[in-house]
């Protein structure tokens, strides 16, 4: 009777190790991380009309919806409906990406370098300021992200 029952431990003892061990071999997806890219050196303005080229423009601050505060990507299902998705993360802080791609863009397309993103700090005398409030920040897989970004106002 004490083999059998040591027999029968043993057994148990067996399968809550090969449930164990089979629990331990689960693999986690490993995350895919994105960057915005700015412009390329071919999309640039061919010509800058006059006088823009001296502008200081400060690109800044920007608002974006509470739902896009996170590292995940956000695509859109529906009107009404989004998904994060935890396995495609933002290599950076969207936030801040988000206005040192669009500096650079607008930079190019000025042909200027002096075009900055928020916080600039007291190494330029900005002439205009151009704060955002974005309003959506998202799509729909293998389309435009942005749809609508509203100029607060430009303040000279």
């Amino acid at each position: 009777m004490k083999d059998r029952t040591i027999s029968l431990n043993l057994f148990l003892l067996a399968i809550v190790m090969i449930t164990l061990v089979s629990a331990c071999g689960a693999v986690t997806p490993s995350s895919d991380f994105y960057m915005l890219k700015p412009l390329t050196a071919g999309q640039e303005a061919t010509s800058t009309q006059g006088g823009l080229k001296d502008l200081v423009v400060g690109v800044g601050p920007a608002t974006f919806p509470e739902y896009l505060n996170r590292p995940q990507l956000i695509t859109r299902e529906s009107p009404i409906k989004v998904r994060v998705n935890e396995f495609q993360r933002w290599a950076g802080s969207l936030q801040e990406d988000f206005l040192q791609v669009l500096a650079e863009n607008l930079s190019l397309l000025l042909d200027s370098d002096k075009v900055v993103a928020h916080p600039w700090g007291d190494y330029f005398e900005v002439g205009y300021k151009v704060p955002l409030d974005v309003q959506q920040f998202d799509g729909n897989t293998g389309e435009a992200v942005f749809r609508f970004i509203r100029l607060m106002s430009a303040i000279n």
